[in-house]
């Protein structure tokens, strides 16, 4: 069993902010994080709302929060937190490879994609833009009306693969700037109130997206409807058990959630935390 001050669920900009901040305070912790660092920064196409930075991919900004993170020699614990218990005044957190002891939590868990189990193929359909870095020259049907629907087909094109972008009603929330960047992009069709109402297999690799207008031949599907708070660890917990747990980013902001946010988000979070810790 593992002993520390904070525990930090969680390696995207909250996250890391939070575990930056705690180092220069010489507060205890230790950060966790069950994907990769960075987490669903890496989805973004192209950040360029962030002050004091050049606009640069979500890999950009995720190389850029590790880097700092080795700078400051902040280790990130590759590992999933499975279960949060709370006794004595002590939170028990069970992760995959030990059990951890804390007097602070920051959950910095981010979001979760909505899923359309109906339209999911193995190994054909993503929730995320990240895990199909390697799918080059194909063509893919993009699901979704809104910001991130539209910034993912731009970021699908780099791979020189075409898109098919369905939405089932008017751009949501989409900024004007990137608008017309998905309109201008030779690779991307937008098919704009023509939502997908099946998926058929047409040969062994090839697949059918059929909506009320026709079918069209796909090789994969990203399906981006919109993200939920991932706040599954705080089943079972008591309210009055968290009192010293900390919602930060996405997973307290859930749609409204932004960078800059996040990183606000975790270095109050930390703020708070010495602010406990030397009363």
């Amino acid at each position: 069993m593992f002993r520390t001050k904070v525990a930090i669920i969680g390696a995207g900009p909250a996250g890391i902010s939070c575990a930056i901040q705690l180092k220069h305070a010489g507060v205890d912790f230790e950060i966790y994080e069950k994907s990769e660092i960075g987490g669903t920064v890496k989805n973004a196409n192209l950040i360029e709302n962030v002050p004091g930075f050049d606009p640069l991919t979500g890999e950009e900004f995720a190389n850029k929060l590790e880097k700092h993170l080795q700078r400051l020699k902040i280790v990130v614990n590759m590992s999933q937190i499975n279960k949060i218990q709370h006794q004595d005044n002590f939170f028990i957190l069970e992760a995959n490879d030990c059990m951890v002891v804390s007097e602070y939590v920051v959950l910095a868990t981010g979001t979760v994609p909505r899923t359309m189990p109906d339209f999911e193929v193995p190994e054909r359909t993503f929730y995320e833009v990240r895990k199909m870095r390697h799918i080059k020259n194909s063509t893919i049907a993009v699901i979704g009306s809104g910001e991130a629907a539209y910034d993912s087909a731009l970021n699908l094109t780099k791979n020189r693969n075409r898109v098919h972008l369905f939405t089932k009603k008017e751009p949501q929330n989409v900024a004007k700037r990137l608008l017309k960047k998905v309109i201008s992009n030779d690779f991307v069709e937008v098919h704009l109130k023509e939502p997908v109402v099946e998926i058929l297999k047409i040969e062994d690799n090839w697949y059918g997206a059929r909506t009320d207008r026709g079918i069209y031949v796909v090789d994969y599907f990203l399906i981006s409807i919109g993200r939920v708070p991932n706040l599954a660890l705080l089943k079972g917990l008591h309210s009055d058990s968290l009192t010293n747990l900390f919602l930060c980013g996405d997973a307290k902001r859930g749609r409204l959630g932004q960078i800059s946010i996040a990183i606000g988000d975790g270095v109050a979070a930390a703020m708070d935390i010495i602010g406990l810790s030397n009363s």
